[in-house]
């Protein structure tokens, strides 16, 4: 009797714990305590962690004072907020040796916070931002040390960086773009459109491996910062297509700046004040005329200029800006001038005459421009880009390593263009023609570890006593989808395992290349 009532009792204790454990597993299971991570995505979510705060703006929720050592899941972000409309503050956080840190996508209408927070090693992105408008996103007094890209920016409305210091990262601020190689140009995204508002203040760079970019953003400030690197790392500030830009303030210290500019409109709405590269002033001039360059500032933009001449000039990266722009000028004079680590911006130019000039690891880049002349350039490791552009002439450039790119153009002649690259490092094409007509090819050299011509969608092209050779299991020319083009009386050396040709081309266009021309083999 006794014991049949002991093990009653102990039935009944077995049943109760049973029962509390019921009710506490599913609790536990939906109140989680953050160790590992926090996703928000609805409203209720914010309870769940047992997060402080109302979610007003008076009261926003506080995500505070957690430290997280540990990564999550491939490509989990440790804090991941979406489509909430409640306000929030994430600050006093630290992020050390994780891969992501937060993720804030999805958003809209209310204030978003992140302050006072230390990313430290976080190898992959500190903060995403993807898809927030209407309401605005402040990022305030935080520190970014030996990450990967820092900021990552999609979409977004209403985006502030206060305050914060950068240092020893891959990258600052980052929009990603898509690229097509065929056509050379940006491919905007679905979340790479529609960004407003954008203020970088009071911040501090130093040290940092590759650029600061802003793309495809309307009303840019940039006020009172501090970037510094090392001589020689190249870093950059790259700006493209950023409308409504004003950059005042700024100290550049061995800094390279770069503004591309696809539409002319964009530039007209720039203002540049009090802004400086190695401590030389940022130059912006605009509806001038008669311009005979001889000082040494940071030259950066001419818009609306005629007449203008850089007569025995020396370009480097030590000294001035990455990348000098001209912009809707015409008349424009470069001669007797040196260009190192430095390159050359022309759009919607015309009459434009570079001569007996040196460039070392520097570019030219042509778009919608006429009435091109390069005559007598020795260049090293650079690029030569024409795109949208006609009626040019290039003539007696001799290269090492150099990129020939032309797309969207006609009318363009070329003789005695020599790129003598070093075989066994040169893998790119040396020359390019993409979409392009009534182009012509004399007397001239192209050496490349892999396809020495290629061509793409183009016609009329003539190309007649050159000299190209091919190595490392490539092609000496690439063709596809070109009419009416003559490849006759040049010397065509490749490997004994290399494609004379390869592409689209019919048996009667390969015999014609095979009939005019000399063919050896290395």
């Amino acid at each position: 009797m006794w014991f049949a009532l002991k093990l009653s009792r102990l039935w009944v204790i077995v049943v109760s714990v049973l029962i509390v454990l019921s009710v506490i597993i599913p609790v536990l299971a939906y109140y989680r305590l953050p160790r590992y991570g926090i996703d928000i995505s609805k409203d209720s979510d914010f309870n769940r962690y047992f997060i402080p705060g109302a979610g007003t703006l008076e009261n926003p929720y506080r995500i505070e004072n957690l430290e997280f050592t540990k990564t999550r899941t491939p490509y989990q972000a440790l804090i991941k907020i979406s489509s909430t409309s409640k306000n929030f503050i994430i600050q006093n956080c630290t992020f050390k040796n994780v891969e992501y840190g937060i993720r804030l996508y999805d958003l809209s209408n209310f204030s978003y916070q992140i302050k006072n927070c230390v990313f430290e090693n976080t190898k992959w992105n500190p903060i995403k931002i993807t898809k927030v408008s209407e309401g605005s996103v402040v990022i305030d007094n935080c520190e970014f040390r030996n990450g990967g890209r820092s900021i990552v920016l999609n979409n977004f409305e209403n985006l502030t960086i206060s305050n914060c210091e950068f240092s020893s990262n891959y990258e600052i601020v980052s929009l990603s773009t898509e690229f097509n190689q065929l056509y050379g140009e940006p491919k905007i995204s679905n979340y790479e459109v529609n960004n407003k508002n954008f203020w970088f203040v009071n911040n501090t760079l130093v040290e940092n491996k590759m650029q600061f970019s802003i793309c495809y953003t309307n009303n840019v400030i940039l006020d009172n910062n501090y970037f510094y690197s090392s001589p020689g790392k190249g870093a950059e500030l790259y700006i493209l297509d950023a409308f409504h830009l004003t950059m005042i303030n700024i100290n550049l210290s061995n800094y390279a700046v770069s503004l591309n500019m696809f539409d002319i409109e964009f530039y007209d709405n720039i203002l540049i004040e009090n802004t400086f590269l190695n401590g030389r002033n940022l130059q912006v001039h605009k509806n001038k005329t008669d311009l005979n360059i001889d000082e040494k500032y940071s030259y950066f933009l001419f818009y609306n200029c005629r007449n203008i001449s850089f007569i025995e000039q020396n370009f480097s990266e030590e000294s001035l800006s990455n990348r000098l722009n001209l912009i809707n000028c015409q008349v424009i004079t470069i001669s007797q001038s040196d260009f190192e680590g430095y390159s050359l911006s022309f759009l919607n130019c015309s009459e434009i005459n570079i001569t007996n000039s040196s460039v070392i690891e520097g570019s030219f880049y042509f778009r919608n421009s006429t009435h091109l002349n390069l005559y007598q350039l020795n260049m090293t490791a650079g690029l030569i880009s024409i795109r949208y552009s006609q009626k040019g002439n290039l003539s007696y450039i001799d290269a090492t390593t150099l990129e020939f790119y032309l797309s969207f153009s006609q009318n363009i002649s070329i003789e005695f263009l020599n790129i003598a690259c070093p075989l066994a490092s040169a893998f790119g094409r040396k020359i390019t023609i993409i979409n392009s007509t009534n182009i012509l090819i004399t007397n001239s050299t192209a050496m490349s570890g892999r396809t020495a011509v290629a061509m793409y969608y183009s016609s009329n092209i003539d190309i007649y006593f050159c000299f190209f050779i091919s190595i490392n299991y490539f092609q000496v020319f690439t063709i596809y989808n070109c009419t009416n083009f003559r490849i006759e009386n040049n010397t065509l050396a490749f490997d004994n395992d290399v494609d004379l040709v390869s592409g689209n081309i019919d048996q009667e266009e390969l015999a014609c290349i095979l009939a005019n021309n000399t063919i050896t083999y290395i």
